[in-house]
């Protein structure tokens, strides 16, 4: 991660140049020890007028992290994008996704909403429980009691590496060898 300082420089750097809308791709920003003070530097920066405003991606934890949610939309967070990845608890245990854990979900978006901050999912198909079927009621689930703002919905794309790709392999799953045919709905 870079240092804060080197964050905020830029930041104000680029406003100066008419910049003032961010996209923070960081998975892990909320582990990184100066996720505070890069949102301190923001809340300072917009206190003297800069009308900076961001969007970031995080995961699905990082609204229990005291404070973190709260100085996020004071730091001008309008929208967080979040890797669910899915609602079932089994595809979940399938990837290896321990820390999501959907009867926890409709909880963290409503935080999200407390402090005025979208909530814009990521969510995969083509997990192994995945059926026509259950995406459908996944999808009523996640706009009627989770209530997210938005969906993206991703196929399971195996890249070579992968421990998906490994899986797939071994189990004698077609693979598309055109991965341009994996793309967002």
């Amino acid at each position: 991660y870079r240092s804060a300082r080197s964050v905020l420089d830029a930041i104000a750097a680029n406003y100066a140049r008419g910049i003032h809308f961010y996209f923070f791709t960081d998975d892990n920003f909320s582990r990184h020890p100066v996720w505070n003070e890069v949102f301190d530097g923001l809340i300072a920066l917009r206190e003297r007028g800069m009308d900076i405003e961001f969007m970031m991606q995080t995961d699905t934890q990082a609204h229990r992290i005291p404070h973190f949610v709260e100085k996020a939309a004071k730091a001008g967070c309008y929208l967080a994008f979040i890797g669910m990845e899915s609602v079932n608890p089994e595809n979940l245990k399938a990837v290896g996704k321990r820390q999501n854990h959907t009867d926890q979900y409709a909880r963290m978006v409503e935080t999200w909403h407390d402090h005025h901050i979208l909530v814009h999912v990521g969510y995969i198909i083509g997990l192994p429980f995945d059926s026509q079927e259950s995406v459908r009621a996944d999808m009523d689930f996640l706009r009627n009691e989770v209530k997210v703002d938005l969906a993206s919905l991703f196929m399971l794309t195996p890249l070579p590496g992968s421990r998906d790709h490994w899986q797939m392999i071994q189990d004698g799953v077609p693979i598309d060898a055109d991965y341009n045919n994996y793309d967002g709905l």
